[in-house]
């Protein structure tokens, strides 16, 4: 047999909340007591068994960073609480800016400053005879962030070598680097005139032709 037990709002547990009785006839554990609230809580949070506070949920999801393994488990939030967080890949630690967040007594987390910052790559240039066209991210042409694409032409009658589309990436996890270099723009294409004899009602007839 087991019991539960749980306390009236304002209060909160302190003890283990079940409890059963062994073959002894006696309790496993002592039984828990309800104390008073020292703050009242917000909507959305909870005293979580600290007469210091109120609790806070889980910490924010950030775009630009991801929660510390060591907190991805935990539920216990009390107040002054501090999570830290790892850069995304793509992203790298912005110097003097602390990667943590706080549970305030409010029940809610500090605000995260946007402690990682988006790696970048340098112009991956343009070709003699072609330009860029097209890009991902609609940012300046003197801005390419990780993850941002950039396609290729070439002016007419310069047929385009390599590859049309290189994007921003990073291969030691710190710098920003093109995932290859931009294509070549071959010479001009020079079409000769081929003259062809065919058979007709005429002795002979000849077709002004272009081959390239």
């Amino acid at each position: 047999m087991s019991v539960t037990y749980t306390c009236d709002p304002g209060y909160y547990l302190v003890g283990n909340a079940v409890v059963f009785c062994k073959a002894s006839g006696r309790w496993s554990q002592p039984i828990p007591r309800c104390e008073g609230a020292s703050v009242v809580c917000p909507l959305g949070s909870e005293h979580r068994g600290h007469p210091d506070g109120c609790g806070c949920g889980a910490p924010t999801r950030l775009h630009f960073a991801e929660l510390n393994e060591e907190h991805k488990n935990e539920i216990d939030f009390s107040v002054g609480k501090t999570v830290q967080y790892t850069c995304r890949p793509g992203y790298t630690k912005h110097p003097g800016m602390s990667p943590t967040i706080t549970c305030l007594e409010s029940g809610v987390w500090s605000e995260a400053l946007e402690f990682c910052k988006r790696k970048q790559c340098s112009h991956p240039g343009e070709p003699v005879n072609g330009k860029i066209i097209f890009l991902t991210d609609l940012l300046l042409l003197d801005e390419f962030y990780f993850g941002t694409s950039v396609t290729y032409t070439c002016n007419r009658g310069y047929p385009l070598h390599g590859e049309p589309s290189i994007y921003c990436t990073t291969r030691d996890g710190k710098n920003g680097e093109w995932s290859g270099p931009p294509p070549q723009c071959g010479g001009r294409v020079v079409c000769a005139r081929v003259n062809t004899r065919v058979q007709s009602s005429r002795p002979y007839c000849f077709i002004t032709s272009c081959k390239c």
